[in-house]
């Protein structure tokens, strides 16, 4: 073997001894960083203290109360803005020809009251209002007595700033009108409404009683009549009395007679 074959068998081990060093140290270097990085991803486990835990959960309670209360207090000002949502006096237009005014109250979604018509120069009228809401929906029964007949009138809509919908009214069992209505609020307290002042209805006579009635007042006429007649029989033209025939009443007058229908002065007379 020659000088320059040992001088490259040499050169060849020297490279492959620098080469797995390099290997060995990038490996080092990765291992390093990765150790690194894992000990700053991971974070610390708490202390397993049943004090710290109690603490921990106490506060995670107090957290989520916390987080709650605007929601509460959110909901109780909806509630209590829809309790005082329908309460007070109202302007209704649409159904009569003038304004229907109407004072109600509210207990949660139950709504009662009542309501009047004043017209000029026609008859007024009362009535009862009772209905509900949910959110801003509302139902109302309006029944009135206008002279004799009893009047329902129901109205159904929405209320935001004002109360409007569709009506239909019911007469003796039949629907006699349909339409829209619009409601305003006018004041919310109902201390100054009033009820409007109308006369009592006329009471009809039942049919009959005025039969009868009829039959009494028919009856009495005849008896009129017929003592009229009686009296004039024994009256002359000239207005005197007509004299008595006595030998008309000759077997009446007798001893054992009946007396029944002899005029006054002749009983117990004697006849030739």
């Amino acid at each position: 073997m020659n000088k320059k074959c040992v001088a490259f068998y040499l050169l060849l081990v020297i490279s492959l001894v620098a080469g797995l060093s390099s290997a060995q140290g990038q490996e080092n270097n990765t291992s390093s960083i990765m150790e690194t990085d894992a000990t700053t991803v991971i974070p610390e486990m708490p202390p397993t203290s049943s004090g710290n835990n109690s603490a921990d959960a106490n506060a995670t309670a107090a957290n989520v109360s916390a987080l709650e209360q605007p929601n509460n207090a959110s909901e109780t000002s909806k509630a209590a803005s829809e309790i005082a949502k329908m309460e007070g006096i109202w302007s209704i237009s649409g159904i009569e020809n003038e304004q229907i005014i109407m004072a109600l109250k509210q207990d949660g979604q139950d709504l009662y009251g009542a309501a009047k018509y004043e017209p000029e120069g026609a008859q007024p009228w009362n009535a009862v209002a009772i209905g509900s809401i949910s959110e801003n929906n509302v139902s109302l029964a309006i029944t009135a007595l206008k002279g004799n007949d009893q009047v329902s009138t129901w109205l159904s809509g929405n209320v935001n700033e004002t109360f409007d919908g569709q009506y239909f009214e019911v007469s003796e069992g039949n629907i006699s009108l349909r339409g829209e209505f619009r409601a305003t609020l006018v004041n919310p307290e109902i201390t100054e409404y009033a009820p409007a002042k109308v006369s009592a209805p006329t009471l009809s006579t039942p049919a009959v009683q005025q039969e009868s009635q009829t039959a009494v007042s028919s009856e009495t006429a005849s008896g009129v009549v017929a003592n009229q007649t009686s009296t004039s029989q024994s009256v002359t033209v000239s207005g005197r009395k007509k004299p008595v025939d006595v030998h008309e009443y000759a077997e009446k007058i007798g001893p054992g007679g009946d007396l029944s229908g002899v005029p006054p002065g002749m009983g117990g007379a004697g006849l030739a």
